[in-house]
């Protein structure tokens, strides 16, 4: 999936998704610009929001942690709030460098996929 925009806008590559209750496993993600280019993340702390069809918004209470800084690659290790319910959702990430200004992607949208009960 590509960025849907043509300006310098941040955007997410390879799209997150999950299943209801999956921590183990980080979703990888690589934050590009709206040209294709690595989004630097030297230096940056990440937090990111989820918001639902609703209208309400929470903070992504997951572990968001850079892997390749120049690379624009980080990791979330979904929190238990993260993927405690299915459905389709959005999600934007925010990058706040040392000097206190920030970039954010673009709202993207995420998917928490069902999970299989049995009774």
């Amino acid at each position: 999936a590509g960025c849907s925009t043509v300006t310098r806008e941040m955007c997410i590559r390879d799209r997150a998704s999950a299943v209801k209750g999956a921590r183990h496993t980080a979703q990888v993600i690589t934050w590009k610009d709206g040209d294709g280019d690595a989004q630097d993340l030297t230096g940056a702390t990440l937090t990111g929001r989820i918001g639902d069809r609703n209208g309400e918004t929470r903070l992504i209470d997951g572990a968001l942690a850079v892997t390749n800084a120049a690379g624009g690659e980080f990791t979330w290790a979904y929190g238990s709030g993260d993927v405690a319910v299915s459905g389709d959702f959005s999600v934007q990430f925010v990058a706040t460098y040392g000097d206190g200004k920030n970039d954010k992607t673009l709202v993207e949208p995420w998917r928490v996929e069902r999970e299989i009960v049995v009774v």
